[in-house]
Order: structure tokens, then sequence, then C-alpha cells
């Protein structure tokens, strides 16, 4: 069949049938654990579910675990945090606002800079 000997084409199909059976039982153990652990990171709900995976006998990775999430939609959404662009409260010397008090009467009388943020993905 194709290049494939027997024995290869139907331990395929057994391993194939085996993976989803643990991938379903997998998905189950984490809708289990979202439902007391809503707010759980992957990584920590996979850190978790060690050892239930050893109780059944299965060896899965955090890759394939995250693969997994992301297929049955299980992923938390990251929480988007905002630019920060000014931090004041550094230990590093902050110069004084010397144009505080000017007031300009001419062109090129202050020159100030800026560094402005774009966001580039959303």
């Amino acid at each position: 069949m194709l290049g494939y000997s027997k024995q290869s084409f139907y331990k395929r199909i057994r391993t194939e049938e085996k993976e989803e059976f643990e991938e379903a039982l997998v998905v189950d153990l984490i809708k289990e654990k979202r439902k007391i652990w809503k707010k759980g990171s992957g990584r920590n709900l996979h850190c978790s579910l060690q050892e239930d995976f050893a109780a059944h006998g299965i060896k899965i990775g955090r890759d394939k675990f995250y693969e997994l999430l992301r297929r049955n939609n299980l992923l938390n959404a990251r929480k988007r945090y905002k630019t920060r662009t000014t931090y004041s409260y550094h230990h590093f010397h902050k110069y004084p606002n010397l144009i505080k008090d000017i007031v300009p009467l001419k062109p090129n009388q202050v020159i100030v800079s800026d560094i402005t943020y774009i966001l580039l993905r959303v």
C-alpha cells in the first residue's frame, strides 16, 4: 500500500486513536481545573496537572499542551497593558525643567525634545 507495510499502516491507525483518546482526556482534565481556577496561566495549569497526567500514563510537554489549549479555545487572553512611556521614579539623575518659567519671545529660543511611542501591532 503506497510503500507502507501493513504493520505500519495499522500501527498508525492505533496511534491516532490513542492520541485522540489522550487529547480528549487532557481536555476534560483542563476543563475540570478551569472550573476551579479560571484565571490560571497555561504554565501553572500544566504544572498542576502533571500528577493527573502521570496517573493516566500521559506524557505531554509544554508546547503540545499550549497547542492543545489553543486548538480548543482554552487559553486565557493575556491582559494588555498600556505602554508606560515615562518612569520618573528611577534612581538615575533627573534634570530639572529649565523652561518652566520662560516665555519664548522669538523662534529657536527654546528647544525641547520628546520620544514618541507609536503602536506597531494591535
